[in-house]
């Protein structure tokens, strides 16, 4: 049985990092899909510490994963901001 799987490009934040976000301001995620995406969904987090303990992840939404090869893209209303956040995208 042949599968083909799914894929994620990150288009903004940048996956290299370096962007601020301010309370207040709503900020774009942007992401193009590729493949097919179990439940074709993708789970937006964010981390006050890279993701190294779980109980600083915190998710920011659920969102349709989107036509392939079609930017896609969720608007985030930043409302509580501490230092050394990171937001990525991946399969929900």
């Amino acid at each position: 049985m042949l599968s083909i799987l799914g894929r994620i490009d990150l288009s903004y934040p940048s996956a290299a990092g370096g962007q601020e976000f301010y309370v207040g301001v709503d900020e774009s995620i942007q992401w193009t899909p590729s493949g097919t995406l179990p439940g074709n969904q993708v789970l937006i987090s964010g981390s006050t510490d890279g993701f190294a303990t779980p109980e600083n992840t915190f998710n920011i939404a659920i969102r349709p994963a989107g036509a392939g090869g079609q930017l896609q893209t969720y608007t985030w209303d930043v409302l509580t901001c501490m230092p050394g956040y990171t937001v990525p995208i991946s399969e929900a």
